[in-house]
């Protein structure tokens, strides 16, 4: 979790943590007319990899 250090150091307080923020669709949009980089492509596989 992005906040996780905040949280544990105090600086911000959890609250509702018994919530679950209902999941969204994602999507990744490039160009199909152009082959994706390497940097695209790796940022699509850790998106996929984190995400699903």
């Amino acid at each position: 979790m992005v906040l996780r250090t905040y949280v544990t150091s105090g600086l911000l307080t959890q609250i509702l943590a018994d919530y679950q923020a209902p999941s969204r669709e994602m999507h990744l949009l490039y160009s199909p007319n152009r082959y994706p980089t390497q940097k695209l492509r790796c940022f699509i596989d850790a998106v996929m990899a984190e995400y699903g």
